[in-house]
């Protein structure tokens, strides 16, 4: 995480309606860094330094993808958790790299954040993503922080390893492959659907399609 121009008060005890601007942005640096668990040993720089260092995959190429999550275009507060909200930003990039071969190794976050969320939610977000990345063996090492007078938003590079003959493409698919999806297709859109229409989760099929569009 890099620490940009915020102040950060002279107190800094923190209880559930400090906001993102009187904390500041070095003590929530300090603040994440202190819920993200032991990077195992090829991670020789971590977060708190200007950039993370990793030693490579033996014998393996690195895979790179990014997503970005923008409040009011991807996501609505109104529907989901931020702890959903961190699940789904590591989520939508893990799939990427499934779609490529990969394993993954590495996450940097990147948080575009109104100064006046609060950092407890802030706090639920990075919990929801090291819950996923703890499933998955992916190290979070770093990232970046800044404010926004626009909505939140919440970016993500994901890295992963692959075999050099391992790699898949979207073009490597031949006659008679073939072509698996998980989930049901257009299920996360019903859910946000139902959720705008204001539709009560009365049966398992709906309640499914709902859980599918939070994460």
């Amino acid at each position: 995480m890099r620490r940009g121009r915020w102040t950060t008060p002279a107190n800094n005890s923190v209880g559930p309606e400090v906001s993102v601007g009187d904390l500041g942005e070095a003590a929530l640096i300090d603040r994440i860094r202190e819920l993200v668990p032991e990077s195992p040993a090829w991670v020789r720089i971590g977060i708190g330094d200007d950039a993370a260092v990793v030693e490579p995959a033996r014998s393996a190429l690195e895979v790179v993808t990014t997503d970005t999550l923008v409040e009011g275009i991807h996501f609505d507060r109104a529907f989901c958790t931020f702890s959903d909200l961190g699940y789904k930003v590591l989520a939508v990039n893990l799939s990427d790299l499934a779609a490529m071969g990969a394993t993954p190794r590495t996450a940097v976050l990147s948080l575009m954040l109104p100064e006046s969320l609060s950092v407890s939610s802030i706090d639920t977000l990075v919990e929801g993503l090291l819950a996923l990345a703890a499933l998955h063996r992916v190290a979070l090492v770093g990232g970046n922080i800044t404010r926004t007078t626009g909505p939140l938003a919440v970016g993500l590079t994901a890295i992963g390893a692959v075999k050099r003959r391992r790699v898949l493409t979207r073009g490597g698919g031949l006659p008679g492959d073939e072509l698996w999806v998980t989930g049901t297709v257009g299920s996360a859109a019903a859910g946000l659907g139902c959720l705008r229409q204001g539709f009560r989760a009365s049966n398992e099929a709906l309640a499914d399609c709902v859980s599918r569009y939070r994460r």
